[in-house]
């Protein structure tokens, strides 16, 4: 290849590379609103950055969500809590009463609301998981509430979780978190293995927070949607970076 043959080479692959504003990596930021111990004000300050930003939505406990509703009304930015926030997920789900807590709290403002799933609920032969996100996915939906899937993917095969992702992308989950509940780090490779079973519609998210901009950047470019992370953080780094030039999603198979 001749150097003019790299360069129009090169030339080409950089109009490939997604850039990102300031306002578009905000969007691909959940902003969590609880703690293991209480903190003053969390919902009221977390709401008002989160409306400031653009953040994709606000993740709080369900004894929250009237409070974050009101405060959030009319910004755009909605508000995400789990289903049997409590519950031990090694314990099954009934699902009658998944309906009644899910009415309540969307009568109480959620506009998006959690399944969690793990290898003790997948390997319960009376409560079938993916029925189970059918169900609520179709009793809610028509009340425009969008439903995401978390896999605890901890002692989960490749196998399993290809058939969890598969099968709740066919029950109809507008975004899969996946990673470990326990802190543990998820492996790339779970990302990968998720990324690759569910449809190209739905939304992949990584459980444990992204440390930093350039490794949000490039979980952007293998097709995670949505991050936690320290928001701030994150938010502070890419302005900063921004004022230097465009905020760059890397190429697969040629800057990495």
């Amino acid at each position: 290849m001749g150097v003019d043959d790299f360069r129009d080479q090169v030339e080409a692959r950089a109009k490939l590379r997604r850039q990102l504003s300031v306002a578009e990596v905000a969007a691909h930021l959940d902003h969590r609103l609880y703690a293991q111990q209480a903190v003053e004000d969390q919902v009221p300050t977390g709401c008002a950055l989160a409306a400031e930003s653009g953040f994709a939505a606000v993740i709080c406990a369900p004894p929250d969500v009237p409070q974050a509703a009101g405060l959030l009304d009319g910004s755009g930015v909605p508000v995400v809590t789990a289903l049997e926030w409590d519950a031990p997920t090694d314990t099954a789900m009934d699902t009658a009463a998944v309906l009644e807590e899910a009415r309540m709290l969307v009568d109480q403002g959620a506009e998006e609301l959690m399944l969690i799933t793990s290898k003790a609920r997948l390997d319960d032969s009376r409560n079938s998981f993916p029925h189970q996100t059918a169900t609520v996915v179709r009793e809610l939906g028509r009340r425009g509430v969008r439903i995401r899937v978390i896999v605890n993917t901890e002692r989960m095969t490749p196998t399993e979780i290809t058939e969890l992702a598969q099968s709740v992308g066919d029950a109809g989950a507008w975004m899969v978190q996946g990673g470990s509940l326990s802190g543990k780090r998820a492996r790339f490779t779970e990302l990968e293995v998720l990324r690759g079973a569910l449809p190209p519609e739905v939304i992949l998210k990584w459980m444990q927070p992204v440390r930093s901009l350039d490794v949000m950047l490039l979980c952007i470019a293998e097709g995670v949607g949505r991050f936690n992370a320290d928001v701030e953080h994150i938010m502070a780094t890419a302005e900063l970076r921004a004022q230097s030039g465009p905020l760059v999603v890397p190429l697969p198979g040629w800057d990495y």
